[in-house]
């Protein structure tokens, strides 16, 4: 009876033990969470995932141009119904920047693109503050927030969110 208690045991933590090991699943979901109101939204949040491609979710860091070094950020979502595109002049670093209508240097861009029912409205800033918070290594996170007042449609929105998205190699 003292050996199969034993085999019973020894079962019971081969079987049961494993499923307590720590793991490191991503449980944090990877784009864009934006909360809009006005014009036509009514406090919606959406959530848009990161676009997968080489020239977005990076640092641009061109020599040639110093204007045009940026952090650049987009998300899209693949029904084409939502965008959001971020280029801010923030380098490989934590920050804030403000857009403000009428004063946005070249190379630097805020917007958020919805779709419905095949129209397309883009909302451009009109005073809209991108902050990173965590400016992770290649392969690693972008992260931050921003919010502000945008324009476009027939009028203003107050927009407020959150973006994470995973690093990709800088472009030169």
């Amino acid at each position: 009876m003292k050996k199969f208690s034993f085999l019973f045991l020894l079962f019971g933590a081969i079987v049961f033990l494993p499923g307590f090991r720590p793991t490191t699943v991503q449980t944090e979901k990877l784009g864009f969470t934006i909360r809009v109101n006005g014009d036509q939204f009514k406090d919606q949040t959406f959530f848009i995932p990161p676009l997968n491609a080489t020239y977005c979710n990076l640092y641009f860091d061109y020599k040639d141009d110093p204007r045009a070094k940026r952090t650049v950020l987009t998300g899209y979502a693949t029904d084409n119904s939502l965008q959001v595109n971020i280029h801010v002049p923030i380098h490989k670093t934590t920050g804030s920047y403000t857009f403000e209508e009428d004063n946005i240097p070249s190379y630097m861009w805020f917007d958020f693109t919805y779709e419905k029912n095949g129209v397309k409205t883009a909302y451009l800033p009109g005073k809209m503050t991108v902050t990173i918070t965590h400016f992770g290594n290649v392969g690693e996170f972008i992260e931050g927030t921003f919010s502000g007042e945008l324009k476009g449609g027939s009028g203003k929105i107050n927009a407020e969110g959150s973006f994470k998205v995973k690093r990709i190699k800088d472009k030169t």
